[in-house]
């Protein structure tokens, strides 16, 4: 009987412990916990389990965009036609009728309801310092003297991050804290040519930033500078009129199955991700 009250202390610190754990997932629970459940992108690279993970898809029939792990909000298309893309639907840039005709997809941040703000607050965080993003792109009218716009807000203040073609070059920005003075973290060897499905992936984790393409490491680059929150709207595919920008106003070019996450992803990740796409499907 006398080791009866050590026996109580460690059942009753065996409980506080469970309570810990317990708290702790309920805190990392992702806001809708079977959103993404289906897609096999989930159980390659579990972007969904901490933070901020979006996957769009393009899938939908309407105006909306949607992310598969409802972890920013819905966005809006403009201008922009979808068609058949490396999986399912893509979106195609530069289909419209008039070469001056406006095509983005953009992601309200900055003004939304107070049950979204409760929900996820007025900013998209990459609670680590770094961001992982990857999507399938196809350049139809690209040429090596021009920018052209794939990821990020515009070209002012108050920005986190930025991804672009730059005279054929893929280029990721990183803003400085204050969401000025943007350098290149990465700018890829590889000059991207029209007419074929490249896979792109971009993975900067506060310092060290890799590009990769084709699942396979194609430039590497160190940029010492945390990746801050995005504050601001954010477009993908382009950039809408009246919005300060350099070179060109849209991607011309289709682009398919976009991920974006504070996670980094290993190079063993991307390339499971690149492999999610049969390779008889890349003409």
């Amino acid at each position: 009987m006398k080791h009866a009250p050590l026996l109580k202390l460690a059942g009753a610190l065996s409980l506080i412990l469970i309570g810990f754990i317990g708290i702790t997932l309920w805190q990392h629970e992702p806001l809708d916990s079977g959103a993404g459940k289906g897609d096999p992108l989930l159980k390659v690279v579990e972007v969904n389990i901490y933070g901020h993970s979006s996957l769009m898809s393009f899938e939908e029939q309407n105006q909306e965009v949607i992310d598969t792990f409802r972890s920013v909000w819905t966005g809006t298309l403009v201008g922009g036609k979808r068609v058949p893309g490396i999986k399912g639907q893509g979106i195609d840039f530069s289909a419209n009728e008039q070469a001056n005709e406006q095509a983005y997809v953009a992601f309200d941040i900055c003004c939304k309801s107070d049950e979204m703000k409760r929900a996820r607050g007025r900013e998209i965080t990459f609670d680590f310092g770094g961001i992982s993003m990857g999507m399938w792109i196809k350049p139809l009218a690209i040429n090596e003297q021009d920018i052209y716009p794939l990821l990020g807000g515009w070209y002012g203040d108050v920005q986190s991050n930025k991804l672009r073609i730059n005279q054929g070059h893929l280029e990721l920005l990183i803003y400085d804290a204050s969401g000025f003075s943007p350098e290149v973290a990465v700018r890829s060897r590889t000059v991207l040519s029209n007419d074929r499905w490249y896979h792109i992936a971009l993975v900067h984790d506060g310092h060290q930033a890799n590009l990769y393409i084709d699942g396979e490491l194609d430039a590497s680059d160190t940029l010492d500078r945390k990746v801050g929150s995005i504050m601001n709207d954010f477009f993908i595919g382009g950039i809408p009129s009246g919005y300060p920008n350099f070179g060109q106003a849209r991607f011309p070019g289709i682009i398919d199955e976009f991920v974006m996450s504070e996670r980094i992803f290993s190079a063993k990740d991307v390339r499971a991700i690149y492999g999610l796409v049969p390779k008889g499907t890349l003409n």
